[in-house]
């Protein structure tokens, strides 16, 4: 039998791991990638995002894809028109909203129009994104600026992208964009 040496023995036991993980669907998934019972067990929201909790089961976001693995970069689409709950700890006279269009050629148009709404605020939109990240300003109001609290917003995406029309994959859901976070700032 010919020597190996430990180094190679490590090294090939090592893509024999990555192999075998790969092979049981260890790899990181997209949320679009998931089945809904996974979706609902998922904790993973976006930064700044509040989900349902035990006291208020109904309460939270609504029309957002929760991911089912930590740190996915593609958590969380959004369906067309998402309603989400995002906690503000202190005055703020600005929100930052973080979207992401991911690299399919359904986004790289420049057709893609975001409209946010904050609570009790007129619904502003920010148009002609394309692939990338954007992290869109929003001036607060002069009634939300010193609220704590829970804030309402509604995310409207201008079309729907459907994963299995763009041959992504086998995801017929009309999903709008990835909401990656939502931040505050005085």
């Amino acid at each position: 039998m010919p020597y190996r040496s430990s180094s190679k023995c490590a090294i090939g036991f090592a893509l024999l791991l990555v192999a075998f993980a790969l092979a049981m669907g260890c790899a990181p998934k997209r949320v679009s990638d998931i089945g809904v019972a996974d979706v609902l067990a998922s904790p993973y929201l976006p930064y700044g995002v509040l989900g349902p909790d035990a006291v208020h089961p109904a309460a939270g976001s609504r029309g957002l894809y929760p991911a089912s693995v930590p740190h996915d970069r593609m958590c969380c689409w959004t369906s067309t028109v998402a309603h989400v709950v995002a906690r503000k700890l202190q005055a703020a006279r600005t929100a930052y909203v973080t979207l992401y269009l991911p690299d399919f050629p359904f986004f790289g148009d420049g057709r893609e129009r975001v409209t946010v709404a904050f609570d009790g605020m007129p619904a502003v939109a920010q148009c002609c994104l394309t692939i990338g990240v954007h992290r869109l300003r929003f001036p607060l109001s002069r009634a939300l600026a010193p609220r704590v609290g829970d804030v309402h917003l509604t995310v409207t995406a201008s079309r729907p992208f459907v994963p299995k029309h763009e041959g992504v994959n086998a995801d017929e859901r009309a999903l709008g964009v990835v909401l990656a976070r939502v931040d505050f700032m005085p």
